[in-house]
């Protein structure tokens, strides 16, 4: 298992890992063309990739809202554990949201975060 190749759900509702190509990248076409449409449509980022995008100033933020927040806490666990982040996840732009809300991150670093 390469933890680097996506995953996706295919029409049978099962779900594969897309193997890597021979040039080092996945090789959609070995799981077919519903796979390469849901890649496509699918913004999604590796974690390190993700946690890149907020910067020193607003990591350092999140991390201290963690420390009285269990929640947050909880949030952060969550988006960790999986090698890829969806940007779109329902669950991520909410806790993004409530991020705003509570003045830890401004709207324009989400944005930018989310982008």
């Amino acid at each position: 298992m390469d933890l680097s190749m996506p995953w996706v759900t295919l029409a049978d509702g099962s779900t594969v890992q897309v193997p890597v190509g021979h040039d080092g990248h996945p090789n959609w076409s070995a799981v077919g063309p519903l796979a390469a449409a849901v890649q496509s449509t699918t913004r999604t980022l590796s974690l390190i990739d993700f946690r890149r995008r907020f910067g020193d100033s607003a990591r350092t933020r999140v991390y201290t809202a963690v420390q009285s927040s269990p929640l947050l806490r909880a949030w952060l666990d969550d988006i960790a554990a999986p090698p890829e982040v969806d940007l779109d996840d329902d669950r991520l732009v909410s806790a993004l949201a409530d991020l705003v809300a509570s003045g830890v991150l401004t709207a324009e670093e989400v944005a930018a975060i989310r982008a």
